[in-house]
């Protein structure tokens, strides 16, 4: 069966077990088994290709349920952060996820876990026995987005929202602005018709 998911609108594919098949009716079991995950929506507009292209591997290893994969390449996303950002950003970052966790209530083995797979520099300690259960796979696919959010969507967005506002409150401090071909002159004194 396929429904819809109202939050995104994706297909979501599942299967029924049939408990009963009848010459009228058929009977499926309560429980249904996902097909397939629906792709999670992150916007890259923002990001630098060099974190992009990891964070993209490890939404795809999420989605086709690779949870010892996914670990994987959310660390080597972090690792690509942390060298971009520096030993500040990575503190920055580790300070953020504190706040998370405390924030979130999280449970002690899934934040220890998170922690493990963000921070941790020992390749062995990504190994998770049985692979990485899908409550700390869950938690990690978030706290990670929030982590590019904050760390390149947030600071790209606030600047250029800045740069516009400035320009709009004052045009004499951008002169490049009128020479540009792709900047619209504005006429200050437009009034518009009221329709």
């Amino acid at each position: 069966m396929v429904f819809q998911c109202q939050a995104c609108r994706a297909p979501v594919f599942v299967r029924y077990r049939i408990k009963n098949i009848g010459a009228q009716r058929i009977d499926f079991y309560s429980t249904p088994h996902e097909v397939e995950k629906p792709g999670e929506r992150f916007n890259f507009a923002y990001v630098p290709d060099t974190v992009a292209v990891n964070f993209r591997d490890a939404l795809a290893c999420y989605r086709a349920g690779l949870m010892q994969a996914f670990a994987v390449t959310c660390r080597a996303t972090a690792q690509v952060i942390f060298e971009e950002l520096g030993e500040s950003g990575k503190q920055r970052i580790f300070d953020e996820l504190d706040e998370i966790i405390r924030i979130a209530e999280l449970d002690d083995d899934v934040a220890a876990n998170v922690r493990r797979i963000i921070f941790d520099s020992d390749a062995s300690s990504i190994y998770f026995p049985g692979g990485l259960d899908k409550v700390t796979a869950a938690v990690l696919v978030e706290i990670m987005k929030d982590v590019l959010h904050q760390s390149y969507i947030r600071h790209a967005r606030l600047r250029k929202v800045l740069t516009m506002r400035q320009f709009f409150a004052d045009p004499g401090d951008f002169p490049d602005a009128e020479a540009d071909p792709k900047v619209l002159p504005i006429t200050r004194n437009w009034r518009g018709t009221g329709a």
